[in-house]
């Protein structure tokens, strides 16, 4: 559930002016605190790290845990595999 809701606050830290803790509670979660953990242990950044620099991020634990992917590579390899 929280990679849902990390994926769409992702989209609105890139695309809206919206503040963190709005984004944080739009996104479903409880408190800002939740939020900046949750959001930096699936992203390696930091909300407001994430907003200023959104490119190309690694993936922190990669695919069930194994290895580290770029994005783009692990939407590839889950769509091979979908």
């Amino acid at each position: 559930m929280n990679s849902y809701r990390v994926e769409y606050a992702k989209n609105l830290l890139s695309n809206s002016a919206l503040t963190i803790p709005y984004i944080a509670a739009e996104s479903g979660f409880e408190s800002d605190s939740s939020f900046y953990r949750v959001f930096k242990e699936v992203t390696g950044l930091a909300p407001n790290q994430y907003r200023t620099d959104p490119g190309e991020k690694i993936v922190p634990l990669g695919i069930q845990g194994y290895a580290p992917f770029r994005i783009s590579e692990a939407v590839q390899l889950l769509r091979n595999y979908h």
